[in-house]
């Protein structure tokens, strides 16, 4: 298991973690109303976004996991089918 979500493609069976784009998406908004004259106090704190849960089903094949109906309602993303 990994956390970075990119690095699934290069072999871990499974990654939780924050999706960089939202993340970077979320951020760009905030900065666009700094420079935009907005002042700091004015801008609502967040949270990081919902962590996301990817599984390679390639991987999880390989080393005979069965990959139940659980498994893919919990996944946000399955990659390698």
């Amino acid at each position: 298991m990994i956390g970075e979500l990119s690095a699934l493609s290069r072999g871990p069976a499974a990654a939780v973690g924050v999706d960089y784009t939202e993340t970077g998406k979320i951020l760009a908004s905030m900065a666009e109303q700094l420079l935009n004259g907005k002042s700091v106090k004015d801008i609502p704190p967040m949270g990081a976004p919902a962590p996301h849960i990817w599984l390679n089903v390639t991987t999880i094949k390989a080393i005979s996991i069965e990959l139940t109906d659980d498994l893919k309602k919990i996944a946000d993303k399955l990659i390698g089918q």
